[in-house]
């Protein structure tokens, strides 16, 4: 029971959690662990490019990549409209 040892969640107010609650706690619980592991990703880069050859030389986000980076996301207008169309008819029903 992972959110109930690592994160804390007492037993009885895990089994009152909604499925989205519970995807909420766990997302929040890892942006806050990767956000604490970006002040080690940066050590390391720092570690990693001192001792390297400039043109072997990466960024912290290359080295070590966390689900804070940002992305660069694609997405067609297309593609976004059929996206909130399906949004909106899940949250219909």
């Amino acid at each position: 029971m992972f959110i109930i040892g690592e994160i804390g969640i007492p037993k009885d107010e895990y089994w009152n959690l909604t499925p989205a609650e519970t995807v909420a706690i766990v997302k929040g619980y890892v942006h806050r662990n990767d956000k604490r592991s970006s002040d080690f990703r940066m050590l390391y880069a720092l570690y990693y490019n001192s001792n390297s050859e400039e043109s072997k030389r990466k960024s912290p986000e290359k080295l070590w990549p966390l689900s804070i980076d940002e992305k660069e996301i694609e997405i067609s207008e297309e593609d976004m409209y059929e996206r909130n169309k399906r949004i909106e008819q899940f949250f219909k029903n």
